[in-house]
């Protein structure tokens, strides 16, 4: 019996992570980021903080939240590692989250795991993040939330 509950509790949980967890546009059924889209996304002068994770990692949602209350003049894209496999091998990402730092298109920084606003925050003033929190930003197609949080074009 409590076999036949943990199962069914995982396949809920599972159902929950692919078909409720679409604000962050992590979850969608169709495709993902061209390369042509990606480089779009990062090739401005402003920085760029590009968080690869997945919507049934507990640490990629959590991190999530934090990155609503990231401080200083950057912006967020958020990439499902499952929906954009070849972006993910083309970053090295082996862990999740995995969260890299781009201006001007090219890598900065990186680093694997959660860490709390404050500490993506200071991590990114390395980098010549501003201490002002992110106004209006160019979308390069994709929609800005105001938070500055960039969701994959691509999601439902």
């Amino acid at each position: 019996m409590n076999k036949i509950m943990g199962i069914g509790l995982l396949a809920l949980i599972v159902y929950y992570g692919y078909n409720h967890y679409s604000s962050d546009g992590l979850a969608g059924i169709t495709g993902g980021y061209s390369d042509a889209a990606f480089e779009k996304q990062i090739e401005g002068p402003g920085l760029v903080l590009v968080k690869f994770g997945a919507p049934w990692c507990g640490p990629c949602r959590m991190i999530d939240e934090e990155l609503e209350h990231v401080t200083g003049n950057v912006d967020v894209v958020k990439i499902n590692i499952d929906r954009n496999r070849a972006l993910a091998s083309k970053f090295k990402v082996s862990g999740i989250p995995h969260t890299v730092i781009f201006r001007d298109g090219k890598p900065l920084g990186q680093f694997t795991g959660y860490r709390d606003a404050k500490a993506i925050s200071s991590w990114a003033r390395q980098f010549g993040s501003e201490v002002a929190p992110v106004q209006n930003a160019s979308t390069g197609g994709s929609k800005l939330q105001p938070n500055g949080i960039k969701t994959n074009p691509y999601a439902t």
